[in-house]
């Protein structure tokens, strides 16, 4: 019942309307308008949000991939920042060797699977 309290104007704008109802703490109604809004320009853009996703999902996955086969979180606790860049870089390193080395013979696949020894 809030076209009974004060401040409410019937031919107020949207965002006159969106302040109101947030005011009233009425959250979950604005927090739907937006999300819709949002969806319709998801729907309307497709290929495009889904190559954007598809992207940040790629990056996604290649930390997990470092953060799981590396072990590389181990060495950011109270080593210092110099030794965890370098353990940073030699692991890259070492990544781009085995690619190669497996590029060189061949194999095209799971060019970077491979756990360090840390």
């Amino acid at each position: 019942m809030l076209w009974k309290e004060d401040g409410f104007k019937p031919e107020a704008g949207l965002d006159y309307m969106l302040s109101f109802l947030m005011w009233y703490h009425k959250y979950e109604v604005v927090g739907s308008y937006y999300r819709n809004k949002h969806m319709k320009e998801w729907e309307n853009n497709y290929d495009g949000t889904k190559a954007e996703y598809n992207k940040r999902a790629g990056i996604e996955a290649f930390h997990g991939h470092i953060k799981q086969q590396m072990h590389i979180e181990k060495f950011f606790d109270k080593r210092g920042i110099e030794k965890a860049e370098m353990h940073v870089l030699l692991c890259y390193i070492s990544l781009l060797c085995v690619a190669l080395c497996r590029l060189q013979h061949g194999v095209t696949e799971g060019l970077v699977n491979v756990k360090c020894l840390v």
